[in-house]
């Protein structure tokens, strides 16, 4: 029986610890051997030639954004002109993010039949990167593959993304490991924090879910919420309560949770719920199958008080990811669509439509919407109209299902973008509370 990957990418777009891939990381989208290499450069068209890129600059706002041959693309924010590229010394790179002048990512895969016999790991761990030079300045491998870190209060806390529950707290100026948390279970979503405690989102086996609250010095646990038949999200958090929706597999069920006790407060049904997010005193959570199922798409919008529905948004074709900045929820979807939707009415703003078979993960900075799409390219969006400002496309190369992220200060500064700001997926922690207006 062939062997098939599975590595962080495809566990972030959904499949269990012992689903299969088809599309191996790393692979080129470029198949016609008789066509040649750009030879002149030309940062918005796809060239590569590097000795004419421009390099990254300590006060341009920069984007980063990686690729399936484990590049990461360093573009000027604002007009798409690429800047530098980076070329990690590993494979099977994660999301990217920027803390302190330096790119942070975990990476490793994991490889297994069909039936999820003859497992095999490719190694990963936590690295950093120089967000100028790319030079690799932080390097912690540990013998299991990983997603990247959430970073707060200098500690970066790497979760394991193998077919086990394990996170390392790594203490970033020391290089050391303050403590590890494991439990038994299947793998973990990327943790947020809150007032001094990790709240992790997990699979524990067969679907079933669980939320574990971990202190974020000690590693201790103080309470774990278990979801059987309904894996779960990465939660959201605000004013004292959890939301966590079905996580990337698709659950029908939106989880109201008293943060201090572990109990359920109230739920919300749905299907194919994904991630919440907590703007304005509203939850909004995006939905659709990852595979199987209809292929329909939708935004709910719940009051986080009594659970029910405000809203719903459900003209979409495909599954929908989302962020959300300037009053508006901006969706990609499964069928090339990007969509904007008013956060406050849940009406439609405009739709753009990408070249390729879909869209993938979006964040907002500005005035700019970025949309990578499953044909290669990165997509810089109005944010008020929806007109294309600039794209770029690799040559020889795609971007991959990763957030791309933007620092306005390469030198010393970090990560800005939507997604950082409302704490989805990897980011660092800021003080801002994910209930209040995101301006992008």
């Amino acid at each position: 029986m062939n062997e098939s990957i599975l590595n962080r990418r495809m566990v972030l777009r959904g499949l269990g610890a012992t689903s299969v891939g088809v599309a191996l990381a790393g692979c080129s989208n470029y198949t016609d051997s008789d066509d040649e290499a750009p030879t002149e450069a030309d940062s918005v068209d796809g060239s590569v030639d590097e000795d004419a890129s421009t390099g990254v600059k300590s006060d341009v706002s920069t984007i980063y954004a990686t690729t399936e041959a484990d590049r990461i693309y360093a573009a000027d924010a604002d007009t798409g002109e690429e800047l530098d590229i980076f070329e990690p010394p590993v494979e099977y790179i994660d999301d990217v993010i920027v803390h302190n002048g330096s790119i942070y990512f975990g990476n490793g895969a994991v490889f297994g039949s069909p039936s999820g016999d003859d497992i095999r790991i490719e190694e990963g761990g936590l690295h950093g990167l120089n967000a100028i030079t790319g030079e690799l300045e932080f390097e912690f491998p540990v013998p299991e593959a990983t997603r990247s870190p959430i970073i707060h209060d200098g500690i970066a806390y790497l979760p394991v993304s193998t077919t086990e529950i394990k996170l390392y707290a790594i203490e970033l100026d020391t290089e050391e490991v303050l403590w590890t948390f494991e439990e038994t279970g299947a793998f973990l979503r990327q943790p947020i924090v809150d007032d001094g405690i990790l709240y992790i989102g997990a699979e524990i086996e067969h679907n079933d879910g669980a939320i574990f609250a971990v202190d974020a010095k000690s590693g201790d646990l103080n309470w774990r919420f278990d979801r059987p038949n309904d894996s779960v999200s990465q939660p959201s958090i605000y004013e004292g309560t959890l939301y966590v929706a079905g996580g990337d597999t698709g659950g029908d069920t939106l989880y109201a949770v008293d943060s201090e006790s572990g109990d359920e407060l109230w739920t919300y049904e749905g299907e194919y719920l994904n991630k919440p997010e907590v703007v304005n005193n509203t939850i909004y959570v995006s939905a659709g199958p990852v595979s199987a199922g209809p292929p329909i798409g939708s935004i709910h919008a719940v009051d986080p008080d009594s659970g029910e529905q405000k809203w719903l948004f459900d003209e979409a074709d495909g599954r929908l990811t989302m962020t959300i900045a300037h009053g508006t929820i901006y969706a990609s979807s499964n069928d090339n669509t990007v969509y904007a939707i008013d956060a406050e009415s849940g009406e439609l703003d405009w739709t753009f439509t990408t070249e390729g078979k879909y869209a993938t993960e979006i964040t907002v900075h500005g005035d700019l919407v970025y949309v990578p799409d499953d044909d290669g390219a990165l997509y810089a969006l109005d944010a008020f109209s929806g007109d294309e400002e600039w794209v770029l496309d690799p040559w020889n190369d795609t971007f991959q299902n990763q957030f791309p992220t933007v620092v306005d200060t390469p030198e010393d500064g970090d990560s800005v973008d939507s997604r950082v700001r409302l704490r989805t997926g990897a980011h660092h922690y800021e003080e801002i509370n994910s209930s209040t207006s995101i301006d992008g």
